[in-house]
């Protein structure tokens, strides 16, 4: 409820939070007073959708002089006594004040009535307008009742002060000119480079491109008829850049020049290299790595990279994150976010500018119509045009902080941000990541600031997780709780970190895209004249841009890209060239069996995996302190529930298994109580435990974290060094399970210490363990055995 004090009005806290959703009112621009409040509440209902409630046209308002305060004066009316009610020439006199007419809200025709001497043309006009105003008058009170409870709390008193209303108007005015002139400067400023023009990547991709054109490259991408061409990057011999194009020709990708000449938002490069040199001067010395930073283009040799990449709005496939430069490739595909954001703000306030300024000049409708055919169509279905998915909570949370430092303005909701959000900097590199978030956040970036916790219907820019976002968009066993439509106009994607987004559930990661860029269920208050063609052509996927960063390429990733990477400009693929994490490996000699399962397609791999496993490896496991490696839960399950029936000592530890429980299987495995232990990857991802009594292993499948391998192995050197202390304090000098571990390469019909399964499909695997050549040869080898190291 609107609070009476005196002659001025309060406004619980309840009413101002919908007044901020609705007019982007700043409470951080507010000093306290109620004059101001009411304001600026007046200046936020007008500036936005108003026909919501009521229309008003105010053609042109007072200027006043420098150093000189003047008096509003109005032109006053002489209307027919019999046309206008005793009752209503009261209520006309209290309308003579500017600032009161635009407060008060109580008719749907209120934009006839604030029509000034300046903005009357003849006596026919007048006429027209006094007879307005002498209909409204002799409506009853009933009607004028039910007006005002349609137009809700929004309706403000007048100030009953005419010099105060004076002063409101003229620090309106003074304020809404200097607004003016900032966003000219700014727009001015912001083009100086060539943004907004023909040469900017932003407008060739989204704003430019012909229906004839899109068609045509589209119908290269459903046939995977693709110039598929490997790029020198000139950076290293450790990287494979593929490029899949969309044109006639071969196409090479432009150099990066300075990142002054770059098609970037002044507003926000300054910023971004200030706070990038703080970035790479914490990279080098948290890690002690020398990067290859040039002060005059504010970007390492990597950074521009991927710059180089990002700013050509194809998709990417980026697999040559690390969690060293991790930090420095988050900074750079900000910058691009944030650089998308603003220019499509700007377009749109640009074009609504002109809309405004065509319709005061007289225009007709279909004029305006025709205009904005061809020039302004700038939006999508709903607001939300930027989706970044992050696994944890403290890497929404580094990302939000490079956008609002990078824009240099303040974020509405901070301190709740940093409260949910924030974590201490000791628990960031923690070598055991954090346990898994459902975070999910909107933003909303406006030319003063950011606010957080925006509706994600109002907002620019959604951060969640996986998990988060598929609490929001619901189940498909209860439709009626479905709800992704703010989903439906997203031009660019994210997905960082990607290894740890499969260490969660990848299969809300399959969700996601299966609702990504559809036609909204509902109408969302969409302009169709503003909409672009491509989107009413169910065209929008192939103009959606998708960024993919992860430490390592897996097969779930390049499916990812195959399938849902379809942008119409092409895609690059980018992979690390790998020595092989074997050399890893502290205790040598030992020997490593590779054993090659024939299989004739992937749909029956797991299938060929478990039988190989039951019919050729299991009768030999026979040993104690014999581990188990399986990378997936669901082989775990299959491989658990067949030995269970032939050994009921087996010792389990997966992800879900409780810490008490660890503690017990991992005690009685190392006393040999237990012979046989199955560990997950997803476990060691989580917790990274030293199982120790660990003599030999099998990898039932290769893990995909590539270090994980030599950390695994060299287990055996902790066995085999107890193993030695046991024996010198033995009296007997034996122990027969740690003698298996030094004795066992002549041995038939044992284990070797270390047995690999693998089959073709495990490339990307053997690669990063044994490298690039090696990992060639294993999979070519007609032998089904491998141990030649």
């Amino acid at each position: 409820m609107v609070k009476k004090s005196g002659n001025r009005q309060t406004y619980t806290r309840r009413e101002l939070n919908q007044l901020k959703e609705y007019g982007q009112l700043d409470p951080t621009s507010l000093k306290g007073s109620e004059n101001d409040l009411e304001e600026a509440i007046s200046r936020a209902i007008n500036k936005r959708e108003t026909s919501r409630f009521a229309t008003f046209t105010v053609n042109k308002k007072p200027k006043f002089e420098k150093n000189q305060k003047k008096k509003r004066n109005y032109t006053s009316y002489e209307s027919p006594k019999e046309s206008i009610p005793e009752n209503d020439q009261k209520e006309e006199q209290e309308e003579d004040s500017y600032i009161n007419l635009l407060s008060k809200l109580k008719t749907r025709n209120a934009e006839e009535s604030l029509s000034s001497e300046s903005d009357i043309e003849s006596d026919t006009s007048i006429q027209d307008s006094l007879q307005e105003e002498s209909d409204i008058g002799e409506q009853d009170s009933s009607q004028e009742k039910s007006e005002q409870e349609e137009l809700g709390d929004s309706d403000l008193e007048p100030d009953n002060l005419i010099e105060e209303s004076e002063q409101e108007i003229e620090t309106k005015d003074v304020h809404s000119e200097s607004e003016e002139l900032e966003e000219q400067s700014e727009e001015s400023k912001d083009d100086s480079n060539g943004v907004g023009t023909e040469n900017d990547p932003f407008m060739r991709h989204y704003e430019l491109v012909t229906e004839n054109e899109l068609a045509k490259r589209v119908s290269k991408i459903t046939t995977a008829k693709y110039l598929v061409s490997e790029v020198d990057t000139g950076i290293g011999s450790d990287k494979q850049v593929i490029l899949y194009s969309t044109t006639e020709e071969p196409e090479e990708l432009p150099e990066f020049v300075h990142i002054s000449k770059e098609k970037i938002k002044q507003r926000i490069m300054g910023n971004f290299a200030k706070e990038n040199e703080q970035v790479i001067t914490e990279m080098n010395t948290k890690y002690q790595n020398e990067q290859d930073f040039v002060k005059s283009q504010v970007m390492t040799d990597d950074q521009a990279q991927l710059f180089q990449y990002l700013n050509s709005h194809k998709d990417l496939l980026y697999g040559y994150r690390t969690y060293m430069n991790g930090k420095s490739l988050m900074s750079v595909y900000a910058l691009h976010v944030l650089n998308h954001v603003l220019k499509s703000r700007d377009r749109v306030v640009k074009h609504n500018t002109r809309l405004s300024k065509a319709n005061k000049s007289g225009k007709s409708a279909e004029e305006n119509s025709e205009m904005q055919e061809e020039e302004y169509r700038d939006q999508g279905f709903t607001r939300p045009s930027v989706l970044v998915l992050l696994p944890y909570r403290s890497q929404a949370h580094l990302f939000i902080n490079f956008l609002t430092k990078f824009l240099g303005t303040t974020a509405i909701n901070l301190d709740r941000f940093n409260n949910e959000f924030g974590v201490e900097e000791e628990d960031v590199d923690q070598k055991k990541p954090g346990k898994f978030y459902t975070q999910k956040i909107g933003m909303r970036v406006t030319k003063k600031n950011i606010k957080l916790y925006s509706d994600f219907y109002l907002s620019d820019i959604l951060v969640a997780s996986p998990m988060g976002l598929r609490l929001v968009t619901g189940s498909e066993q209860n439709d009626s709780k479905l709800d992704y439509d703010f989903l439906s106009s997203i031009d660019m994607l994210v997905m960082d970190q990607c290894d740890a987004l499969q260490m969660q559930n990848w299969d809300h990661v399959i969700h996601m895209f299966s609702r990504l860029n559809l036609v909204p269920k509902k109408p969302r208050d969409t302009d169709y004249s503003r909409l672009r063609s491509y989107y009413l052509d169910g065209m929008n996927k192939h103009v959606r841009q998708t960024i993919i960063l992860s430490d390592y390429l897996t097969p779930e990733l390049v499916n990812v890209f195959n399938r849902e990477c379809l942008n119409y400009e092409g895609k690059i693929k980018m992979r690390r060239l790998y020595e092989g994490t074997i050399s890893k490996v502290i205790m040598k000699p030992l020997e490593m069996k590779f054993n090659k399962i024939p299989t004739k397609s992937i749909t029956s791999s797991n299938d060929d995996r478990f039988n190989y496993f039951v019919s050729k490896i299991f009768p030999l496991m026979k040993d104690a302190g014999t581990m188990v490696f399986i990378p997936s839960y669901f082989d775990y399950v299959r491989v658990r529930n067949f030995i269970k029936k032939h050994d009921e000592s087996l010792g389990m530890i997966n992800e879900y298994t409780p810490k008490p429980q660890v503690s017990r299987v991992r005690t009685l495995f190392y006393q040999g109580r237990m012979s046989t232990i199955l560990y997950t990857e997803r476990f060691h991802y989580y917790y990274r435990l030293k199982i120790k009594g660990t003599n030999k292993i099998i990898f039932y499948g290769l893990p995909d974290h590539p270090e994980y391998y030599p950390e695994l192995v060299n287990l055996l050197l902790d066995s085999k060094k107890t193993s030695e202390n046991m024996m010198n304090e033995s009296e007997f000098g034996s122990s027969e399970p740690m003698m298996s571990l030094l004795n066992v390469g002549g041995k038939i019909n044992v284990l070797p210490p270390i047995t690999i399964l693998y089959n073709k499909y495990d490339v990307l695997k053997l690669q990063r363990i044994v490298g690039e050549k090696l990992a060639r040869k294993i999979i070519d080898s007609k032998d089904p055995f491998y141990s030649k190291f």
